[in-house]
């Protein structure tokens, strides 16, 4: 997970991923090796809702193909997998503005 920035954007994306397949999700929590000085996503918001923070094991890693939306694994994304990458794009969210 990056900065709190990115997280907002990872935290979007899931949630968009997730609802457009049927998939539910989790959030890691915050783990004190990597985020020593990293103010979260967990430590700024009251995650109302959000009841589905673990740790996730045997899990591949899905990652964005560019630096902008891909849409195939918006389309194709396998559910088990670890979202990383930044996500920066309306287009992984916007139909769950909700």
């Amino acid at each position: 997970m990056g900065r709190l920035g990115n997280q907002m954007f990872q935290h979007a994306a899931v949630k968009g991923i997730a609802r457009k397949h049927g998939y539910e999700y989790a959030i890691p929590p915050k783990d004190p090796n990597t985020q020593i000085d990293n103010y979260g996503l967990l430590d700024a918001f009251e995650m109302k809702g959000v009841d589905h923070i673990k740790y996730c094991y045997n899990v591949v890693p899905a990652q964005e193909r560019f630096f902008h939306y891909d849409q195939e694994l918006m389309d194709i994304c396998p559910d088990n997998v670890n979202v990383a990458g930044f996500y920066q794009s309306e287009k992984y969210f916007e139909h769950i503005e909700d």
